[in-house]
């Protein structure tokens, strides 16, 4: 990531920026690059990890359910903020597709980065088990309960 993780008290400054309004949006770079590029010592890496396809699972299990933000500002936080931020209108009509995702906040999953379109090893998650979270919709999604 650039720029990297913060300490820990800029981190949770972050999450009382979002929970609080000043931060209006999340949003990832989805930075991924050839295993080996990363596969050396970690200052000569590139920065970059697979964020898209963990970063709606990880919000669930980091700040909706250990209670730091509701899911309903979670889901504004991913959509209708960053929209807002480029001055993107959408409105549901009949004849035309939805911007939709379905995802299950009960459902549990394992993140398997040989199951991901990259295969990338995923450096930031250290935990490859993440429950009650949600699939990517670009992989598969999850079973509603």
């Amino acid at each position: 990531m650039n720029p990297p993780l913060a300490s820990r008290e800029d981190r949770e400054a972050l999450i009382a920026g979002l929970a609080d309004g000043t931060v209006d949006a999340i949003a990832t770079d989805h930075a991924p690059h050839e295993p080996a590029l990363k596969d050396v010592e970690f200052d000569r890496a590139p920065f970059g990890i697979l964020g898209f396809e963990t970063a709606l699972a990880l919000a669930l299990e980091e700040l909706v359910h250990t209670g730091r933000l509701s899911l309903m500002r979670m889901v504004e936080l991913f959509t209708t903020g960053p929209a807002r931020i480029l001055g993107i209108e959408r409105k549901s009509r009949l004849v035309k597709p939805a911007d939709l995702t379905i995802f299950s906040t009960t459902h549990e999953w394992t993140y398997d980065v040989k199951q991901t379109p990259q295969q990338v090893p995923q450096l930031a998650l250290r935990r490859p088990a993440l429950s009650k979270a949600a699939r990517s919709p670009r992989s598969s999604l999850a079973a509603l309960p």
